[in-house]
């Protein structure tokens, strides 16, 4: 395995294309496995929560073993304080956006749904930041670190390279809202926040720390569809944004400011373990 991740690290472009096309094509062959398995794609919190460890969980820890980074999911408490406070930003307007979220649902009479939705709710979020950091930041932004260096130049170069193909893998949900103006938009935003993701891991080299701010992120902008009763994930997956360019970019310039911050303070030593 040591030798795998070698000559990815040496061919990190392949290994970008690889991670790509290797997760789309094993989300295919995983739908494909549930249906003829009778699995129910529904749309409750419970469904998304199963789904999502089938579709997207599953096929990242393939990935990253094949690859040779699963180990980027060991030692997960090392410099966890420290990840979670260069992402105090994430913390701080995802609590606020999302009473926000909640107090605008409950003016107009809205109730929460049953505790084990609202569970099933945490958990998926939390599955979807597991397998998208894996791949994002355990994965395709380790090697470009690798490849790169991360301190100086070749840091910017990864945080910058990383938030791009952050924002490009989104692409794929334009095939559940089939709006594409609002699917550039979003890639556009996490583009932006993958920037600072890529930046805080970089600085520490702590994953749970980035899944944990991911998940937070996705709570504050899906609260009302995992937390309101009557309202679905779905009706979030399929609706286009209603935001703007300018929205856009006001909106999430703090997300590249904070970026900037984490990578400028201090000179850290490099937290990675070169295997």
């Amino acid at each position: 395995m040591d030798s795998i991740h070698t000559f990815f690290k040496k061919h990190v472009s392949i290994a970008i294309v690889a991670v790509f096309i290797a997760e789309l094509s094993l989300y295919e062959l995983m739908w494909q496995m549930g249906t003829a398995l009778h699995f129910s794609f529904g749309t409750s919190n419970q469904s998304y929560f199963f789904a999502e460890i089938l579709l997207k969980v599953l096929p990242a820890l393939l990935i990253a073993f094949c690859i040779g980074t699963l180990d980027s999911l060991k030692d997960p408490f090392k410099n966890l304080g420290k990840s979670l406070l260069s992402g105090a930003w994430i913390l701080i307007i995802s609590v606020l956006g999302s009473i926000v979220f909640l107090i605008d649902e409950f003016d107009k009479g809205k109730m929460l749904k049953e505790p084990s939705h609202i569970v099933y709710f945490v958990l998926f979020l939390l599955m979807v930041g597991l397998s998208e950091e894996l791949l994002m930041r355990g994965t395709i932004t380790r090697l470009l670190a690798d490849k790169f260096s991360k301190e100086g130049k070749g840091k910017v170069i990864t945080v910058l390279i990383g938030g791009l193909l952050f924002g490009l893998y989104h692409f794929s949900n334009y095939f559940y809202s089939r709006d594409l103006e609002a699917t550039l938009l979003q890639m556009l935003a996490t583009t932006m926040m993958g920037m600072l993701l890529c930046a805080i891991y970089v600085k520490w080299g702590n994953l749970l720390g980035v899944i944990l701010l991911h998940a937070a992120l996705d709570f504050m902008t899906m609260s009302r569809y995992g937390l309101i009763a009557g309202m679905s994930i779905a009706d979030d997956r399929t609706s286009g944004g209603r935001g703007d360019l300018k929205q856009t970019l006001i909106s999430n310039s703090t997300f590249v400011i904070a970026a900037i911050v984490v990578m400028m303070h201090g000179k850290k030593k490099d937290r990675f373990v070169d295997k």
